[in-house]
């Protein structure tokens, strides 16, 4: 069985290209996996079901505005 730190399931992960509804396990700050398929045997000290709200690896605000950025 694999112990993590955070477990986000059901989360709707935008991608380049495009985005689709995940698991995703989180280890001292970094993604460990991201799976479209559920993790029986995956427990965490905190798990969230996110219910297809997004999420946005590598970003701190989602929401910017491109050309009012300095």
């Amino acid at each position: 069985m694999i112990m993590l730190e955070l477990l986000l399931k059901n989360a709707n992960v935008g991608m380049k290209t495009s985005s689709s509804v995940r698991s995703l396990g989180i280890e001292n700050g970094y993604i460990r996996f991201a799976s479209e398929k559920p993790y029986p045997n995956v427990k965490a000290k905190e798990e969230f079901d996110l219910k297809g709200f997004f999420v946005y690896p590598g970003f701190i605000d989602s929401h910017i505005h491109i050309f009012s950025t300095a």
